[in-house]
């Protein structure tokens, strides 16, 4: 997605700030108690991380610990 979507750059309409895409994917386990509002807040999290790490990149939320 990251990749593909890097062709969108040249879209801006300021040259010195290029669109990009930053995604943030959290992995869910089914075994977990986590619900989807909750699933979205850590893909939302490791977005903004994407983000601090410079744009145009991914971050991967592991899933949550399964219970003991």
């Amino acid at each position: 997605i990251v990749e593909q979507c890097r062709a969108l750059a040249h879209h801006s309409g300021d040259p010195a700030r290029k669109l990009g895409v930053s995604v943030g994917l959290a992995i869910f386990d089914p075994a977990t108690p986590e619900n989807i509002d909750e699933m979205i807040l850590r893909a939302d999290e490791a977005m903004y991380a994407a983000k601090r790490r410079g744009k145009s990149g991914f971050t991967l939320a592991a899933p949550l610990e399964r219970p003991a």
